[in-house]
């Protein structure tokens, strides 16, 4: 029951396309955050950590994060074992956005920076689940939140400082 025409329109094509061809794979994921994006959430709180700057992140809306090497291992699995049908895949662990940019903080010395708000106060009215996590039914094909995020520090820290901490 998404809230949003954006989350209503989503739903209606995945129906759409497994209505008329059975054989698609539909991928669910969310909140996806990569080594490489500059924009994901996570990179952008690292940024303003690294400058001193708080971040304030909703604290009242829960997520599945994925880690975006992980997805496209899975989905590249899932296509050439001929999967189909709808598949949530996300790292194993459900929590807050501000948990989750806190687990980074915490890890970099910067806990203190997190500044955990309600979407309300942050003014993101746009219709929103508060819960939004996914469970998969076919099994755990990714890894846990905490194995993600490790790799994901790590492979920031590893890249050249222009691209991994420059504000």
């Amino acid at each position: 029951a998404p809230p949003s025409a954006y989350g209503r329109s989503k739903a209606a094509a995945e129906r759409l396309a497994l209505e008329h061809w059975p054989d698609t794979l539909v991928v669910r994921t969310s909140t996806f955050f990569g080594p490489w994006d500059e924009y994901n959430l996570l990179t952008r709180a690292m940024h303003a950590f690294m400058r001193g700057e708080s971040v304030a992140v909703p604290s009242d809306l829960c997520v599945s994060p994925t880690y975006v090497p992980d997805l496209v291992r899975v989905c590249l699995d899932l296509l050439i074992d001929g999967a189909h049908g709808l598949w949530h895949v996300t790292n194993r662990g459900a929590l807050s956005m501000s948990d989750l940019v806190g687990h980074v903080a915490e890890r970099l010395g910067k806990i203190h920076l997190v500044r955990p708000r309600t979407a309300l106060q942050l003014g993101l009215i746009a219709p929103r689940p508060r819960y939004s996590a996914l469970v998969s039914g076919s099994g755990h094909l990714l890894p846990p939140l905490e194995d993600a995020l490790e790799r994901f520090l790590f492979h920031r820290r590893s890249a050249r400082p222009s691209q991994a901490m420059a504000g």
